[in-house]
């Protein structure tokens, strides 16, 4: 009897345990299916948050494609091909469409990357969007892979919000058409269903997560039924979204013993359905897991109660064991529902718990997990070091372990891939009862964030120190935040002294490199006073080198948060840029002083600039004058310039061509014109750059080296003609001369004359002649300008007189001093007077004598008609006359001229344009010079000759001419002396060698002609200097050529005296007195 109530009281708890079981297990099995549904249903928002980003996307997509292509299609005019399927390929590739369109208005596709055509249901949905400028997501359809597909079109003319795309212009509306399928963003499921017919009916159904997402459906029951045929057995978790009905909410019994859990929702307007399939053994598997361990804690707490069932009424103890479930049922309910993954294992390091956040993350079921090892989850490389240091903490008495936190971990998945992880672990119970908590954080994408930053930042700091600038970024505070290496270098800062971060010592120390400190000091103070301030300057060193600074403010949005200053050593660039100006400057300059004409032309013909030779030659009064010139007009002959052109245009780039140009004022010139192509970069023609060369000056000059050469040739041509003239003149003037000593009658002595004047008229023709080719005249003496004139004047006065005529001589004053070949100037006055006295035949000449400080003036002026307009410029044309033939050679103004010009002076010919006053007037001028000091040497005159010869004097006349041979010897006799005469100068030498060497008398005298054949004159004179230098004092030459090279060559190296023929009796006596005075001295 004492047992029963024992046993009773066993079976009553056996009961009751097994009643509490049941009721517990109904209560759980519940509460597991109504935790799936809120879970599932609480996952509906970020599901439908997820299907609607994706599509946002694609509307996006749409959108900015349409801005993309719109510069491809101009208003009105054709694609730009080049330009459009670049950026449809682009998009195909790089966004993952399946295909890319560009339709038009018209449904032409004008772009397209893809290989097939749109489908009917996506010209529908463009059409649509060209109807009302929407944004447009067609209808579903099956693709040629038999996947439905999804397309979604944005029309050119849409605007604004979310479906907003770019309007090309009203012309030319578009629609861009983006095929897609949620294969690539959304991990794709896609199944289809037809109905009937053939009739596309279909569904969407992606998988994102644990939902799956169903777009389409024609009906309820379609929808229904084919909820019902999906074989959801790798989804645990679903997510269906139908756009016409839903299945009904509630438990959905499927024949394949699982359950279907649903619940409807409304979501913007868009009925959702929560969908959860599990098995019943899944269900009850969990059930009997979580009911075992109740059980347990059941069995220790009916323990408990049972030990204390004497303190413990039954209401208390029945109240605490209902806290103690709900208390359990919450932490499970709290720890299953947690964001985060948990894992609970025990000593042996077996997983115990594994809850929904845990599965997600590690890819594995629950019902997978529990009773695996934890190192299942830690990867192969790492589970010896992190379960030594997990066991190493069990032992110890620290509460919790941290990880992750300072180096990263890592954990593995089911299919094998490491990710980064952090947390911290917990221990609960005692003894041998110990349960230990891992609460788990993915950081993946916080790793990857992280690096992504550092490797941001890697590349700022690379940018920072590889930039050309010196860099410095300070905060509001002035304080440095920031520099690279560059702006140490640039300033000579330590780095020590930039990472105090004391702006101000850094000032303080660039102040002491800076000309102007204060200057640079108030511009740092104004910058910092006004954070939002841009600055610029350049800063001059102390030395030498120029620092650029921009400083500008530095915002993160819209707010400023410091300031970023920028150095740049700008030195060389400043050093660069004034060599350049020098050498822009000394470009222009050589263009500006070139003599040469320069210029740039438009590809048109246009002037576009010219120098100022260019606008002197062509006579334009200024530049801008030239500027308005069509080149072609400068032309003078047609078609000079398109000969140019054509040359350029057959690839010349440089062609150079002669020309006429034609002057502003009419005129023309002519020109050589050298035209270079100018391009650019890429070869491209920019303009013509021409040199012009006025070839005016040249063809003058080349015409006075042709009249040069003909006069060389004149001039040998008269060389030789006056020796030949020369002799007989000589003979004649000779022989008259002798006569006109021995003549007895008035008749002969008349006759003599005339025939001695006609001659003297032919030697004065030889003698312009051969003035006007020798073009030299003998040396020149210092001599009063007066006695000069005088001298000229008085002996043409005499032949005036006996013309009939008369010249005046008027004197100004004193008239200087010129430095002249006398004889040369006489000629000149003698030319000027006899023309004007043949001019006004019968009239006065006058001749006016004046002086300036610095020149003599000679004015011949006669009172005939004076001189035409049209000969003016003429008379000192050599061979020019207007005097009847047989009057004149037309070589006296020329040779007169050649004379003045070399003794430095000028002849003009001019009009007299007074009233009462006319002929001609020719002005003679001379440069006047200083006069010789005066010198009384005291040498007193040499004594007669004849006195101091003791016996008859002998001469040696050598001459090829026999007429001139016997003129000199009857004059040489009638003077008393004894005459050799010699035919050439080898027998004349040795006859001089027998006077040396004794063998015969020796002469005193040896007078000889130049040219001569056989031995020349030249070459005796070389003989006797050569054998009997003593004797050259008594040697005279004479000559008709003093032109020829030879004869001139002679001249100049020899000291003996030369007559040139044809020469007077008086001046043969005073060379003959000079030489014997010379012989008897020395």
């Amino acid at each position: 009897m004492r047992r029963w109530p024992t046993a009773a009281l066993a079976a009553a708890g056996a009961l009751a345990l097994g009643g509490a079981g049941v009721w517990r297990a109904s209560v759980v099995r519940a509460g597991l299916y109504e935790r799936v549904e809120r879970r599932l249903e609480g996952n509906a928002a970020s599901t439908e948050a997820a299907v609607e980003r994706w599509i946002e996307e694609r509307r996006y997509d749409a959108a900015t494609v349409a801005g993309e292509v719109a510069p491809a299609l101009p208003r009105g005019g054709r694609p730009n091909l080049a330009l459009l399927d670049p950026i449809v390929h682009r998009v195909r590739d790089g966004h993952g469409y399946v295909d890319v369109w560009v339709i038009d208005s018209a449904g032409h596709l004008i772009g397209s990357a893809g290989a097939g055509a749109p489908h009917p249901a996506e010209y529908r949905a463009a059409r649509a969007s060209l109807a009302d400028g929407r944004a447009h997501l067609c209808d579903p359809f099956r693709g040629d892979d038999g996947r439905l597909t999804l397309c979604y079109v944005a029309s050119a003319d849409a605007a604004g919000g979310a479906s907003a795309g770019i309007t090309v212009g009203a012309a030319s509306p578009f629609v861009v058409v983006l095929r897609s399928t949620p294969y690539g963003s959304l991990v794709p499921l896609l199944k289809s269903s037809a109905a009937g017919g053939g009739t596309e009916r279909g569904r969407l159904v992606a998988r994102v997560g644990d939902s799956l997402v169903v777009i389409g459906g024609s009906d309820r029951p379609h929808a229904r039924a084919a909820l019902e045929q999906e074989p959801w057995a790798t989804a645990p978790a679903v997510f269906v979204r139908a756009v016409s009905g839903q299945v009904a909410h509630g438990l959905v019994p499927r024949p394949d013993g699982r359950v279907v859990i649903a619940g409807a929702r409304h979501v913007a307007g868009t009925e959702w359905a929560v969908v959860r399939q599990v098995d019943r053994s899944e269900i009850d598997s969990v059930l009997a897991s979580q009911l075992r361990g109740e059980a347990l804690l059941l069995a220790a707490v009916l323990l408990a109660v049972g030990c204390g069932a004497a303190l413990v009424s039954r209401a208390e103890r029945t109240r605490r064991l209902r806290e103690v479930a709900a208390s359990e049922a919450r932490l499970v309910d709290t720890l299953r529902s947690s964001l985060d993954p948990v894992i609970a294992v025990d000593d042996a390091l077996q997983i115990t718990f594994f809850n929904g956040a845990a599965e997600r993350t590690y890819g594995c079921p629950a019902h997978e997990a529990i009773g695996k090892p934890l190192v299942t989850f830690i990867p192969p490389a790492l589970r010896e070091t992190h379960l030594a240091n997990l066991r190493a903490w069990m032992a110890s008495a620290t509460p919790s372990l941290d990880f992750g936190g300072r180096e990263t971990s890592f954990a593995m998945r089911a299919d094998g891939t490491w990710f980064p992880v952090e947390g911290v672990i917990t221990r609960a119970g005692a003894g041998d009862q110990r349960i230990y908590t891992f609460i788990v954080r993915d950081v993946t994408e916080r790793v990857r964030h992280q690096a992504e930053r550092e490797a941001t930042l890697s590349l700022l700091r690379a940018t920072l120190e590889s930039t050309a600038d010196g860099l410095l970024v300070v905060d509001l505070d002035e304080r440095v935040t920031a520099y690279n290496r560059k702006f140490l270098d640039i300033w000579g800062i330590s780095e020590e002294l930039v990472r105090g971060g004391d702006d101000e010592a850094m000032v303080a120390a660039a102040r002491r490199q800076i000309r102007e400190p204060k200057e640079f000091a108030d511009r740092v103070r104004a910058l910092y006073a006004d954070p939002s301030l841009e600055g610029y300057d350049v800063l001059d060193l102390v030395d030498g080198r120029k620092v650029e600074r921009v400083s500008r403010p530095q915002r993160v949005g819209d707010r400023v948060v410091g300031r970023v200053w920028s150095f740049r050593d700008v030195t060389a660039r400043e050093l660069a840029a004034n060599a350049l100006r020098r050498s822009e400057a000394s470009a222009r300059a050589f263009v500006e002083r070139s003599p040469y004409g320069i210029c740039r032309v438009t590809l048109d013909g246009r002037v576009m600039t010219a120098n100022p030779a260019l606008v002197d030659m062509l006579g334009h009064p200024s530049e801008e004058s030239l500027l308005r010139t069509d080149v072609g007009a400068l032309f003078a002959e047609p078609g000079a310039r398109a000969a140019l052109v054509r040359r350029h245009e057959a690839g010349e780039d440089s062609v150079c061509g002669e020309a006429i140009w034609r002057r502003l004022d009419g005129g023309t010139m002519p020109v050589r014109v050298t035209s270079q192509r100018v391009r650019d970069a890429r070869g491209a023609s920019l303009h013509f750059l021409c040199y012009v060369e006025n070839l005016a000056p040249l063809r003058t000059a080349e015409n006075a080296l042709r009249q040069a050469e003909k006069l060389a040739a004149v001039g040998q041509f008269v060389s030789g003609v006056a020796h030949e003239l020369n002799n007989p003149l000589a003979a004649v003037l000779l022989f008259s001369e002798g006569l006109l000593e021995e003549c007895a009658t008035d008749r002969e002595r008349e006759t003599l004359v005339l025939l001695q004047e006609q001659a003297s008229r032919a030697r004065a023709i030889v003698r312009d002649l051969l003035s006007f080719v020798r073009g030299s005249d003998g040396d020149p003496t210092t001599l009063p300008a007066a006695e000069v004139l005088a001298h000229a004047v008085r002996a043409l006065e005499r032949q005036a007189l006996s013309a009939g005529s008369r010249v005046d001589y008027v004197s100004a004053g004193d008239l200087g001093w010129v430095r002249v070949d006398r004889v040369a100037i006489e000629q000149v006055l003698t030319n000027l007077v006899v023309n004007a006295l043949q001019a006004a035949p019968g009239g006065t000449v006058r001749v006016v004598a004046s002086a300036t400080p610095t020149e003599l003036r000679v004015a011949v002026e006669d009172e005939g008609p004076g001189i035409p307009r049209d000969v003016l410029p003429r008379v000192f044309e050599p061979f020019f006359t207007t005097k009847p033939v047989g009057m004149g050679t037309g070589l006296g103004l020329s040779v007169s001229l050649g004379i003045a010009e070399r003794h430095g002076g000028t002849l003009r010919a001019e009009n007299r344009e007074a009233p009462h006053d006319r002929g001609a007037r020719l002005v003679l001028a001379l440069p006047l010079v200083d006069g010789p000091a005066v010198a009384h040497t005291g040498v007193a005159a040499p004594a007669a000759v004849e006195s101091a010869v003791a016996g008859p004097r002998r001469v040696l006349v050598v001459d090829d001419e026999e007429a001139i041979r016997r003129a000199l010897a009857r004059f040489f006799v009638r003077r008393g002396w004894e005459v050799d005469e010699a035919a050439d100068g080898g027998p004349a030498f040795d006859r001089l060698v027998d006077g040396a060497e004794g063998r015969a008398p020796s002469y005193d005298l040896v007078i000889s002609d130049l040219r001569m054949p056989g031995v020349s004159g030249a070459a005796l004179h070389d003989r006797v200097a050569e054998r009997y230098p003593d004797l050259l004092d008594r040697l005279i030459f004479a000559t008709g050529d003093l032109v020829s090279p030879e004869a001139a060559e002679f001249v100049e190296r020899t000291s003996c005296p030369v007559l040139e023929k044809p020469f007077r009796f008086a001046t043969l006596d005073g060379l003959v007195e000079r030489a014997t005075t010379r012989a008897i001295a020395s």
